[in-house]
């Protein structure tokens, strides 16, 4: 089943203005499990700039939890976030 979102908090986000930004919300979605403790089978996806993280709602053609695509749940973990100013859960100026 695909996954729900989580939301992380990024303390201070530092941007070049030197203006700081705090307590910034990012809502990801993960599919599979990381290895701990190096990660060293998580691949970063990113979505386009009208779409979400649920990756299984955009790209499910690219997934798969049996080894016939690329981006097999079982062998990797898959996070994408939602994008800094997306309406879809993290940080915007609906926040």
């Amino acid at each position: 089943p695909p996954p729900s979102t989580s939301t992380l908090h990024l303390p201070t986000l530092p941007l070049d203005s030197g203006t700081h930004l705090t307590n910034i919300p990012l809502t990801y979605s993960q599919y599979g499990a990381a290895i701990a403790p190096t990660g060293d089978n998580v691949v970063l996806v990113g979505h386009s700039l009208t779409s979400d993280s649920r990756i299984d709602q955009w790209w499910a053609e690219m997934m798969s939890s049996d080894g016939t695509a690329a981006l097999d749940t079982t062998r990797y973990c898959i996070i994408c976030f939602n994008y800094l100013g997306s309406p879809y859960g993290s940080f915007s100026p609906r926040s």
